[in-house]
């Protein structure tokens, strides 16, 4: 049997991110992610000069977090699987987690000394779609709670009271719209 060093059936309690400040793009662009489970920290950092993943694994207390929105539809789930991925060169520069359920949840990717955000979903034949609860609200709310993340973040203290109203409109409207069309 193979010693996974993962947190595997703990509970995810809280992630925290560092964002790089350089990015001048749309995408997510991350210099740290950390994962905070029960007795566990899982700490991905990205190595420059090679483009690859550190994983640190260590004992954490829990503490709060400020969790990102784009996560929230992790937090309280147990980590499932861990998916360590090396590529044609020997670089350590792909992990996914597995949350609630043995397929891929969250990708991370090492690329240009950063590291980028992928969630994922499964894909369901269309006319089965009405029919199949294949987690379209749960790809609504991370993409809605990712844009509202951004514009909050780029434009910070700036957003008015007006703004902010019509964010969480729409972040009703789509939510509810998302729940009405995947079916339980």
């Amino acid at each position: 049997m193979v010693e996974n060093e993962f947190p595997i059936g703990q509970t995810l309690t809280a992630v925290s991110i560092v964002e790089e400040e350089e990015f001048a793009g749309n995408e997510l662009c991350l210099d740290e992610v950390k994962f905070f489970f029960q007795d566990t920290t899982v700490t991905l950092l990205p190595l420059t000069d090679t483009d690859e993943i550190e994983i640190i694994k260590e004992s954490s207390d829990i503490s709060s977090r400020d969790t990102p929105s784009w996560c929230n539809l992790f937090i309280g789930e147990k980590l499932m699987n861990v998916w360590v991925y090396e590529n044609d060169q020997g670089y350590l520069d792909q992990v996914i987690f597995a949350f609630d359920s043995l397929h891929p949840s969250i990708a991370f990717v090492a690329e240009g000394s950063v590291i980028k955000v992928f969630v994922y979903d499964q894909l369901c034949k269309e006319k089965e779609l009405a029919k199949t609860n294949y987690r379209a609200k749960s790809s609504l709310e991370v993409a809605v709670a990712g844009l509202i993340y951004g514009v909050r973040n780029i434009h910070g203290a700036e957003l008015d009271e007006e703004l902010i109203n019509l964010l969480e409109k729409l972040e009703d409207k789509v939510l509810g719209k998302a729940g009405e069309a995947a079916p339980s």
